[in-house]
């Protein structure tokens, strides 16, 4: 879309408002104004955690019938911690996954479990338990499809998902 375009519909979209506040006329006209979002306080945030998803990494894979950290794991598990010392406001969700052997009874709480011990190593290694939430999702979401090896692989993961954390009220 040019710019000219874009002002105009700019143009168009305030002078609708415009007029319909004054109540000229009882049409209800709706648009769609393109471009940037206006700047926030938050693009500094949406940095910090591109940050976190580019240069440490997010997922922690495990190997079959196991709920222990991997060697390989274990390096992004590191990454991650630094990253949570160093950004203090963000809290950090942590999705277990499984992959399809096993029932959802068996498989849910197994990837609670998987969930649990990248908690249990973060609170070691100096993160706040009650910054920390673990939820379990077994084989409900994957992340590839099929019953190979290879697919069965990537969906044994945590996904370790930082989000800003509330302001606390304080009276």
């Amino acid at each position: 879309m040019t710019d000219s375009r874009r002002e105009f519909l700019r143009r168009f979209a305030t002078s609708a408002m415009a007029v319909g506040s004054a109540g000229a006329v009882g049409l209800t006209v709706g648009c769609v104004v393109y471009g940037p979002p206006p700047a926030t306080e938050h693009q500094g945030e949406t940095r910090v955690l591109e940050d976190f998803y580019v240069n440490v990494g997010s997922r922690l894979h495990f190997d079959a019938d196991s709920i222990a950290v991997r060697g390989d794991a274990k390096a992004v598990l590191d990454r991650q911690v630094a990253w949570l010392t160093e950004h203090p406001a963000f809290n950090v969700v942590l999705e277990g996954h499984t992959d399809d052997r096993g029932s959802r009874e068996y498989l849910l709480p197994v990837s609670e479990r998987m969930a649990g011990t990248v908690k249990s190593y973060m609170v070691a290694h100096g993160i706040a338990p009650q910054r920390i939430t673990v939820l379990g999702y077994g084989k409900e979401r994957p992340d590839a499809q099929g019953d190979r090896e290879a697919a069965r692989a990537r969906n044994r993961r945590v996904e370790v998902k930082p989000q800003i954390s509330a302001p606390s009220s304080k009276m």
